[in-house]
């Protein structure tokens, strides 16, 4: 079974009705995941410092993102039992919808290419 790449993801993200700023969490925790979207698990201080957002505003936008279906998000523990960190990987949604090419003359371009 082929699995989607991390642009199918970023496209579903692109097309849902996720806020703004939990589009920009997606786009960012994206930079950080391999092509073939697998998960990754940058720090909350990198997320702030690419987003230029507050802890409590990035993770309220993660919440978002995990509750809309498109993100999970698993906790990883060190030896002790502590929280170390976390893993954020991204769902995919069962289907993407392509949306058709439209003809240039459609997007009100057919005057400069006549």
């Amino acid at each position: 079974m082929n699995r989607p790449s991390i642009w199918s993801w970023r496209n579903a993200i692109r097309k849902s009705s996720l806020p703004p700023l939990a589009k920009l969490c997606c786009y960012v925790l994206a930079d950080y995941m391999s092509d073939a979207g697998k998960g990754c698990f940058p720090s909350i201080v990198t997320l702030m410092k690419d987003t230029g957002l507050s802890n409590t505003s990035i993770a309220k936008h993660l919440r978002l993102a995990v509750e809309a279906g498109l993100l999970v998000k698993h906790r990883f523990r060190d030896r002790a039992g502590h929280c170390a960190g976390t893993n954020y990987y991204p769902r995919f949604p069962e289907r993407v919808e392509e949306e058709p090419a439209a003809e240039p003359a459609t997007l009100g371009a057919a005057a400069f290419f006549d």
